[in-house]
């Protein structure tokens, strides 16, 4: 499962960080993130064993939209 990082002003701190280290110490050669995940891996399986597991109470909650 891909999430796409916020391109709002939640990840300015992120960028903050990554400059004031350059700026304390511009020998140290900083890294690009692969991406912002901090958790743990899932598996396929794991997945798909979650989902089958709340899928039904998840689509018996749904609601309908008022137009």
């Amino acid at each position: 499962m891909f999430v796409v990082s916020s391109a709002a002003d939640e990840s300015v701190a992120m960028d903050a960080a990554y400059a004031t280290s350059q700026q304390l110490q511009p020998e140290r050669l900083l890294q690009p993130l692969r991406d912002l995940y901090l958790g743990r891996a899932y598996s396929e399986t794991e997945i798909l064993d979650c989902f089958l597991a709340i899928g039904p109470f998840l689509l018996s909650k749904r609601t309908t939209t008022l137009t």
